[in-house]
């Protein structure tokens, strides 16, 4: 199945009486009323449409997963403190950059990480690390914890220690990170680890990794996560493309990511894997969801995450609300019947991203400068009218979008203007579009191997656009037969665009010269009907018959 980008939740509470509660190991119905009514949740502060009914089943049973989510990341937590307790008694190697010693004593460091990692056995071991820079000119990476319990720390301070990766010329899998995590109860603390591919690669056999107090700087993606119950905290994340990749190969679950500081970076978090609690990180760019609907139903992304002081906002599985204004990313998941009206967004990964979605009207908000203005999928029945979506990689992106309208918005400067991948019987009508890369992309999903049969972009219909200064117009791009096709473009205005329309796959473009004011293509079997003056032409009702209904 070919997946969006990555779509959230955000849980309205944060169940502070739940985790100290949850010691205990029998949790039964006495138990979680008690708690109903000695934890915040009773003081109907956080979750009113679970509170009221005790009695209820259904409610328990969801009350019981979000505690015994807790619970299981408190054991976790347990685990690494009597790891920590062991680890006062452990083996204890040293390191610095240049010595000549074998690492046993702190007046005898190792010249480098690697010797130890090489030379001792290092179950339930502590590395200390002195001040310098550990590059390829005295390490060979990837740096490999492959032993349990060991805890590698720089020791006077995180600006002064450096692990400074390198991204190869020829990508090697086995190169691919700076550091790589294959043991469970590992900790890396205190490090600068910059300029590499993948500065941490926490592999699936890598259980309860802590990477804490640590800056990663300048890497394509600073920590990629295979595996679950690992805890990613008091972390700086600068200048990286991606900060946390959560579920490489939609892998892992129950990580804990919390009270990072990610800074310029396109896409502070990725999320692809169940299970996962998100909680105080101060973001610079957002989340990015993807994955089955119960994947992206089963975060924990508390309103504790900002950008520029104000929330992201995450719903799953409700209906009948109206997003707040004070919101700086706005995700639904599941979710139906919503209003997201007079935002005003930018800066992020993705404006307003909603997955699985019915009955959403986007109205009136202003985003600007998002990778994705809005990103959707999976969704039908959406009316977007009245935006301005302005200098984004996309202003509107649909995969398998169908019955949906995008009406009346201003959508200028983006890369994309509007993209369809695999959306159909779609209404684009009486937009602005203007000054971007290509003003309207129709393009069918390219099946994956083993995945689903591919999705068209047809029965869209494009009509009255005020289409002008794009370098592309539109184009229609066939990625296989009959990818995008029975589409009718229809009564729009083309003024001033380097190529009105253009066919990807060569069977015709159209290129009309400035002068002219009126043109007719086809497009594999999309028939187009362009007026090229400021005011439309009236076309005769059997025309526009023969355009709906091609031969």
């Amino acid at each position: 199945m070919c997946k969006l980008y990555v779509v959230f939740l955000i849980i309205e509470f944060f169940l502070t009486g739940f985790v100290s509660f949850s010691n205990s190991s029998h949790l039964n119905e006495n138990s979680l009323i008690l708690l109903l009514h000695t934890s915040r949740i009773s003081q109907h502060i956080y979750c009113p449409r679970i509170f009221l009914d005790v009695n209820s089943l259904w409610e328990l049973k969801k009350i019981l997963g979000r505690i015994l989510f807790f619970q299981r990341l408190e054991q976790s937590i347990i685990k690494t403190s009597r790891h920590s307790s062991l680890n006062s008694q452990a083996r204890i190697y040293w390191v610095k950059a240049g010595a000549n010693g074998d690492g046993t004593a702190e007046d005898n460091p190792a010249g480098n990480i690697t010797y130890i990692l090489e030379t001792y056995d290092l179950t339930n071991a502590i590395i200390n690390v002195f001040p310098g820079v550990y590059d390829k000119s005295i390490e060979e990476f990837p740096l490999i914890f492959n032993y349990s319990n060991l805890t590698i720390r720089a020791i006077y301070g995180v600006s002064k220690t450096i692990i400074k990766g390198f991204i190869p010329e020829v990508f090697i899998p086995e190169q691919w990170a700076t550091i790589i995590v294959r043991s469970p109860n590992v900790t890396i603390e205190g490090f600068t680890i910059c300029d590499g591919y993948q500065a941490i690669l926490i592999e699936g056999s890598a259980k309860r990794t802590i990477v804490k107090g640590n800056i990663l700087e300048n890497n394509t993606c600073a920590i990629s996560i295979c595996s679950s119950h690992n805890i990613i905290t008091n972390n700086t994340f600068i200048d990286n493309y991606i900060g946390i990749f959560v579920g490489v190969w939609w892998s892992g679950s129950h990580n804990l990511i919390e009270n990072n500081e990610f800074k310029n970076s396109p896409i502070d978090i990725v999320i692809c894997s169940s299970n996962n609690m998100i909680t105080k990180n101060k973001m610079y760019s957002g989340i990015l969801l993807d994955g089955s609907v119960d994947i992206v139903v089963s975060q924990i992304i508390d309103t504790s995450n900002m950008i520029n002081g104000k929330p992201i906002r995450y719903y799953k599985n409700q209906a009948d609300v109206a997003v707040p204004e004070n919101t700086s990313q706005v995700i639904l998941a599941n979710c139906t019947h919503f209003l997201i009206s007079g935002l005003n967004i930018s800066n992020t990964c993705i404006g307003i991203e909603m997955l699985y979605c019915k009955n959403i009207t986007i109205k009136s908000n202003y985003l600007a400068r998002n990778i994705y203005n809005i990103g959707v999928a999976y969704s039908e029945y959406l009316t977007i009218t009245s935006n301005k979506l302005m200098e984004g990689a996309c202003g509107v992106f649909f995969h398998n979008v169908n019955h949906s309208s995008l009406i009346n918005n201003e959508i200028f400067n983006n890369y994309y203007g509007i993209y369809f991948m695999g959306a159909s019987k779609n209404v684009i009508s009486r937009n602005v579009i203007r000054e971007n890369n290509i003003g309207i992309l129709l393009r069918g999903q390219v099946p994956i191997i083993g995945g689903s049969l591919p999705l068209s972009s047809s029965h869209n219909e494009i009509i009255m656009n005020h289409i002008s200064n794009n370098t592309i117009g539109i184009s229609i791009n066939e990625t296989f037969e009959d990818a995008a096709i029975r589409n009718l473009i229809y009564k729009n205005n083309f003024i001033g665009n380097e190529i009105h329309a253009h066919d990807d796959c060569g069977k015709t473009s159209l290129i009309t010269p400035k002068s002219e004011t009126t043109g007719m293509t086809i497009m594999g079997q999309t028939k187009i009907m362009m007026e090229l003056a400021i005011h439309h032409m009236e076309y005769l009702d059997a025309e526009k018959a023969r355009i709906i209904n091609p031969p």
